[in-house]
């Protein structure tokens, strides 16, 4: 399964912080309601997006404490490291 959250009104804009919000918000309510335990994204808004990643990650730690998704944000690309995980 693959999402697509929209967080830019085009897409040569930046990301907008409350449109990735709520996008994140819809997609773990979506995963609930469909029985998806995990959920494994880049650093959705930080990086060309330019929103701050602390504000990004602190939602995300928000949203996986109120669900029973696990929510895996793959900071960067290394062998044989554990990626940072927001358990439910």
């Amino acid at each position: 399964t693959a999402d697509n959250l929209g967080n830019q009104r085009t897409w040569r804009g930046k990301a907008d912080f409350d449109a990735t919000v709520t996008s994140l918000g819809a997609m773990v309510e979506h995963a609930d309601a469909h029985g998806v335990r995990r959920i494994g994204m880049p650093q959705i808004g930080a990086g060309l997006g330019g929103l701050s990643w602390s504000d990004i990650k602190r939602t995300l730690e928000q949203l996986g404490a109120k669900s029973q998704v696990d929510l895996i944000v793959f900071e960067r690309f290394a062998a044989g490291v554990e990626p940072l995980t927001f358990d439910s």
